[in-house]
């Protein structure tokens, strides 16, 4: 098993089976990368700091803002779009 889907198993699957248990929706807020270690990233989120696994397919380094999805980066996104959308959010 390579290290990043054993970050992956470890770190997650707790965190989706309590999504589940509780029926609560997962909806993705920008988060910006404040370190990386191999394949796997800090992610600063408003009041918050969480591990995440940088998928095979995405490019990100540092002060990059990103979405996440189950604990996977699947999307780099531009400044612009992360403080629009947390804007929206209300989360400055």
């Amino acid at each position: 098993m390579f290290h990043g889907a054993k970050i992956f198993t470890e770190y997650n699957v707790q965190s989706v089976t309590r999504l589940f248990d509780k029926n609560v929706m997962c909806l993705a807020i920008p988060g910006k990368i404040t370190k990386i270690s191999g394949r796997e990233v800090l992610v600063e989120y408003p009041g918050e700091n969480r591990r995440a696994f940088l998928g095979d397919d995405v490019k990100a380094d540092l002060g990059d803002f990103v979405m996440v999805q189950m604990g996977v980066v699947v999307k780099k996104i531009s400044a612009k779009e992360a403080k629009t959308s947390l804007n929206a959010w209300h989360v400055h």
